[in-house]
């Protein structure tokens, strides 16, 4: 995030424990397991996933609804600004 700079309001670190989509109150979810992402956009109709691609999860399936995948950082800053733009 330092190097990219994304515009954000608040950056929330969830230990391993808890489910993210629990105890966050954030829009976007940019992670690399599917299964977070997609939790994550079924916890709310307000809430959209972006999945940061890697080797091991370039066949995981996503939600055809609010979630994404991003190959790197400029990508994911790019679909940050498409889902702002829905979310209005």
């Amino acid at each position: 995030m330092g190097r990219w700079r994304p515009a954000f309001q608040s950056v929330t670190i969830v230990d391993l424990e808890h489910p993210k989509h629990e105890v966050s109150q954030a829009d976007i979810i940019i992670d690399d397991k599917p299964e977070t992402v997609a939790n994550w956009v079924a916890s709310a109709d307000d809430r959209f996933g972006i999945l940061f691609r890697q080797p091991w999860n370039d066949d995981a399936v996503l939600p055809e609804e609010r979630a994404v995948r991003a190959a790197d950082w400029h990508q994911v800053l790019h679909v940050v600004d498409i889902f702002e733009e829905v979310a209005l």
